[in-house]
């Protein structure tokens, strides 16, 4: 009797230990697995992303267009990820600042930046930058645009580009054109625009879009290349004539303007853009998260019809289109900006 009571002890505290061995193996497995996630946030973070408020730098005071695309994207995407997107403004030094910014940040995708078409020009102008764009910049996606347009003091007297053209070569570095600023957009829409007409025209440039446009509604210079938002009221007021836009196709926002293609320059095409663009080390996971939520917030059909009233118009293009499109408008520029130099403008 004895005996099997001590058999009968033993056997349970055998089972006691196994029972706490198992439960000790669990409770290892579980603080292993707690290291693991800890360790490793950058990898909890991508798969929860994201996870905090999203900031996207624009390189532009409040109340432009840039700045509005910049608001209607942030708002889209606040609604997409159920997590808060905010504008912030960070203007100066012709977007050199913002764009520092961007390239500098955190690769976490907290930090984005809405990179525009004077952003490419900036870079294309100048070599001495604290950044590289196509090295230190991330394209995600295109999203807006807008067209520049040819305008003209209503006293020239021309009624087309062809027409335009035609005045320019018979009167050879006597007429002018404005802009605001050198290397700004209109200065790259003047210049390209001379070159390809085989044109002679002084260049004027002001410290700012709203001198250069007044001027040619003043009569002081005879053409400027604005935005078309820009300059509509003007030629509503008939201050100015609009000739034709520099995009390659119509625009929904002035349809019975022709492009300058149609009116007498085949091949010449500008547009302002802007596209969202991150630090370079960013993951491919978070780009294509933001990615597909720019394609959605654009593809809606009452994207487009909001975005008309602020004068722009949707232009998708996925990270990689939008990479290759960026190069080639930075190589395009930096061409002509050496030209630019060689002839002393």
């Amino acid at each position: 009797m004895g005996r099997r009571k001590v058999r009968s002890t033993r056997k349970n505290h055998a089972v006691r230990v196994i029972r706490v061995t198992r439960a000790l193996r669990v409770f290892a497995v579980l603080v292993t697995v707690t290291a693991m996630a800890t360790l490793a946030p950058g990898r909890v973070a991508a798969q929860a992303y994201p996870a905090k408020t999203v900031r996207i730098l624009v390189g532009f005071v409040p109340g432009g267009s840039t700045d509005l695309a910049g608001r209607f994207i942030a708002q889209k995407m606040s609604e997409h990820f159920g997590q808060q997107v905010i504008v912030e403004n960070r203007p100066g030094a012709g977007t050199a600042i913002a764009n520092e910014r961007g390239a500098t940040a955190p690769p976490d995708g907290y930090t984005l930046l809405l990179m525009t078409a004077s952003g490419a020009a900036l870079s294309a102008a100048r070599s001495d930058l604290p950044y590289d764009i196509n090295r230190d910049l991330a394209p995600i996606a295109r999203g807006t645009s807008t067209t520049y347009v040819v305008m003209i003091h209503p006293s020239v007297p021309v009624r087309s580009v062809k027409d335009l053209i035609a005045l320019a070569r018979k009167n050879p570095g006597k007429m002018s054109y404005a802009s605001e600023g050198v290397a700004a957009s209109a200065h790259i829409n003047g210049e390209l625009f001379k070159s390809m007409a085989k044109l002679d025209m002084l260049h004027v440039p002001f410290k700012g879009g709203t001198e250069s446009s007044t001027a040619v509604a003043a009569g002081h210079v005879d053409v400027g290349f604005p935005t078309l938002t820009a300059s509509l009221s003007m030629a509503e007021a008939g201050k100015i004539r609009l000739l034709a836009v520099t995009s390659a196709k119509r625009s929904a926002l002035k349809p019975e303007l022709p492009t300058v293609g149609e009116s007498g320059l085949p091949g010449y095409e500008r547009s302002s853009w802007n596209g969202l663009m991150g630090p370079a080390a960013m993951s491919k996971d978070i780009i294509g998260q933001l990615q597909a939520a720019t394609e959605k917030i654009l593809s809606h059909p009452q994207a487009r019809e909001q975005l008309l009233k602020i004068g722009l118009e949707p232009n998708y293009q996925p990270a990689e289109a939008f990479g290759a499109y960026l190069r080639n408008e930075v190589a395009q520029i930096s061409r002509l900006m050496k030209a630019i130099a060689f002839v002393g403008k």
